[in-house]
């Protein structure tokens, strides 16, 4: 209801559209929920089942923890030491810098495409990966979200589309 109120008070002004200032200025956090979020959640909630195990997810655990399903242990991969919250620090366009065969689900989302060496970050996912497990990838193709499962390196699942 909060929420409600804040937009209904804080609404945009479409006349002045000259204005060079972003409506705005944290992705449209402070409006409500972020289109793609809502295509995101959507699709991790309905594979809860699969998200189990040793979860984990680049930056933090937000995604694991909402819709985990037996989780043994969350662990969250990030770039530099400066996460305090994360547990692997490494690239994963660099092998020699993660652990290998360590996670059973791994919820990365909207990530591979700012790689520049995208391949070698999609081996450094399997390389992370035990043998057998699924893997949750969402990623953005030019304008529309694609949501895959993974099994042993082949797409089993290609969804909305």
């Amino acid at each position: 209801m909060k929420r409600l109120l804040k937009r209904l008070i804080n609404r945009p002004n479409w006349h002045n559209l000259r204005n060079l200032e972003p409506v705005s200025k944290i992705f449209a956090l402070d409006r409500g929920t972020p289109i793609d979020r809502v295509y995101i959640e959507d699709f991790l909630s309905k594979h809860r089942d699969i998200i189990k195990g040793v979860v984990c997810e680049r930056a933090d655990n937000y995604y694991s923890k909402k819709f985990g399903n037996n989780v043994k242990k969350y662990e969250i991969l990030h770039y530099t030491d400066d996460n305090p919250n994360a547990t692997i620090i490494g690239d994963l366009s660099d092998i020699s810098t993660i652990p290998q065969n360590k996670i059973d689900c791994f919820i990365l989302t909207q990530t591979l495409n700012f790689f520049y060496d995208f391949k070698s970050a999609i081996r450094g996912l399997h390389y992370m990966l035990n043998g057998g497990v699924l893997r949750l990838l969402q990623l953005v193709e030019l304008v529309k979200l694609v949501d895959m499962i993974m099994r042993d390196g082949e797409i089993i699942g290609d969804l909305q589309i």
